[in-house]
């Protein structure tokens, strides 16, 4: 199952909230905890290991350094693409999760569009220090993310956001369409500030500032 969470901005962020969005969300992965920091974007993971128990911990780099990958999914037809990549990339991994990471690297976001599977991955261009979150185009894979102040924060659980105690306030709105019709309309959430993306939703992510929206039709 795994678990993502982080926390982008214009200041230093605190390693501390993230350690608590990430306990939030630790029953989504027993076997591992990885992290990478930058000066301005912290993130981490829960591993649940599937594929390549040995190799496949994250978060992942690439060879120069410029890409790194956090990833909740599956990616049905990664074999595929890496056998068509071929030598453009060598490969540290037999896991699905560095496919994302080799393809983003040599294609960028088009290539997202290539995967076949239910994912939500964070990945952090070293260089242009952009942060990229994207939701499968099925939406099976759930991605929350908030902004308060000087960060973007952002976690596979809604439930790292109340534990966390940066976000307190209920939205009422959407309480009250989750009353009356069961669930909550577009992509808000339980709490005031705090939204999903969209499936197929792809946010670029500056600082504390998202510069760019992408959305891929399922």
């Amino acid at each position: 199952m795994c678990g993502i969470a982080g926390i982008i901005g214009n200041l230093t962020p605190d390693r501390n909230i993230l350690n608590k969005f990430l306990e939030s969300i630790s029953h989504r992965g027993p076997d591992h905890r990885g992290f990478f920091y930058d000066s301005k974007m912290i993130f981490g993971m829960n591993r649940l290991s599937i594929i390549d128990l040995k190799n496949g911990n994250q978060p992942i780099q690439t060879e120069d350094g410029r890409y790194v990958i956090i990833f909740n999914g599956e990616i049905y037809n990664y074999k595929e693409l890496k056998r068509e990549i071929g030598s453009k990339y060598t490969f540290k991994t037999n896991c699905d999760t560095e496919i994302i990471l080799a393809g983003y690297s040599l294609f960028g976001k088009d290539f997202l569009k290539r995967l076949n599977g239910i994912y939500a991955i964070a990945l952090w261009d070293n260089f242009k220090k952009k942060l990229i979150l994207s939701r499968d185009p099925r939406g099976v894979k759930p991605l929350y993310y908030g902004k308060k102040g000087n960060y973007i924060y952002f976690s596979s659980e809604i439930k790292s956001f109340v534990n966390s105690n940066i976000f307190r306030d209920i939205d009422r709105n959407s309480l009250q369409q989750f009353l009356s019709a069961g669930y909550i309309f577009n992509n808000s959430s339980s709490l005031k500030n705090v939204k999903q993306l969209f499936p197929g939703e792809t946010l670029e992510i500056i600082e504390n500032s998202i510069v760019n929206v992408f959305q891929q039709d399922q």
